[in-house]
């Protein structure tokens, strides 16, 4: 069986709950906001149209495995 596929598997990982064991455990989110594109200024008003992109990352202790049960995959 594919690891990916376990490991997010339907019936045993639900992606609309929180990624947390336990109920009072903390869930650090960490942001990283980074310019892509300035499209335009606009002077008279004081208006910047821009792209940007928006990483969000935390921890998802759910999704650990034993590496010797999946060919030593690592992450």
């Amino acid at each position: 069986m594919n690891l990916t596929r376990t490991l997010l598997n339907a019936i045993v990982y639900d992606k609309s709950v929180r990624p947390a064991l336990h109920h009072l455990d903390v869930t650090n989110v960490s942001f990283d906001l980074s310019l892509a594109q300035l499209i335009d200024v606009d002077e008279k008003n004081q208006i910047i149209t821009t792209n940007q992109w928006l990483t969000m990352k935390w921890p998802d202790p759910k999704l650990k495995w034993n590496p010797a049960h999946w060919d030593n995959v690592k992450l």
